[in-house]
């Protein structure tokens, strides 16, 4: 039988004697679509930086493809296909486009600067790195200091250099974040067209966005899940409307606007 993608059992976190991760569990198949949704304070970014290594579990397991990831580190998750995106840009904002996913492609495949300066190493890396910026659409703005792009390409700048690390499963906590209302049809767009190839996890407060993106979806609330499912039976659940919202959100939530 073919092992999930990604398998979190029973994973504890505790800061200060309180409980912040709470006997969490959580499978991902293989080229799943799957949504972790939940109010403030939830422990939705503890429970990511748990998967991606930033943050050590207390008690529990974590497998990657079945294999025990739990107490390796980040730097070693990410060579094994578990990558990480954040929810506050962390680009070099005065290179170009191009150098911000060339220095990630360089990492990721080990090219040394000496290699770099050879002929082939070079045109090796610059292939991969126009072939990422023409998947999202970014040649036009290859030599632009991302600082000058709009914010909603930056982001998309910060996918190609999570492509750059050739992920299996990606995690994308809140990609849209500070990203204008017009601009976040271009990122999810992205998003939309990565292949089954790729397990993602996406972290979102906007329920619009969740509902166009998942297939699956999981709420934590005061770091226990509540809920597990299709969105449908997920946003059907009487639980989840009174924990995540209360009552005087029900109409927002159907809406689809949230502030979690």
């Amino acid at each position: 039988m073919t092992a999930p993608a990604l398998t979190v059992r029973s994973l504890c976190k505790n800061y200060g004697g309180i409980a912040v991760t709470r006997h969490v569990d959580l499978e991902l198949p293989r080229g799943a679509r799957h949504a972790l949704i939940g109010p403030n304070g939830a422990g939705k970014t503890t429970l990511v930086g748990l998967m991606s290594g930033a943050i050590s579990a207390d008690s529990g397991t974590i497998e990657l493809f079945g294999r025990d990831i739990t107490t390796i580190s980040a730097a070693q998750r990410v060579k094994l296909g578990l990558v990480r995106t954040f929810q506050v840009n962390s680009l070099f904002p005065h290179l170009s486009v191009f150098q911000n996913v060339f220095l990630a492609c360089s990492e990721a495949d080990g090219v040394s600067r000496r290699m770099l300066r050879r002929t082939s190493g070079q045109k090796q890396v610059i292939e991969q790195v126009n072939g990422i910026l023409d998947r999202l659409g970014l040649l036009p703005d290859a030599g632009r200091p991302v600082a000058t792009i709009a914010y909603g390409r930056q982001r998309l700048v910060e996918l190609g250099i999570a492509l750059a690390l050739e992920p299996s499963v990606l995690l994308l906590d809140e990609p849209a974040a500070g990203v204008p209302s017009v601009e976040v049809p271009l990122l999810i767009n992205a998003i939309d067209q990565l292949g089954d190839d790729i397990t993602i996890l996406l972290i979102e407060h906007d329920m619009q966005i969740v509902q166009r993106f998942a297939r699956t979806m999981t709420v934590l609330a005061e770091g226990e899940v509540i809920a597990s499912g299709s969105p449908d039976t997920v946003m059907a659940s009487e639980k989840v409307r009174s924990v995540y919202l209360g009552k005087s959100g029900q109409q927002r939530f159907e809406s689809g606007k949230t502030d979690a």
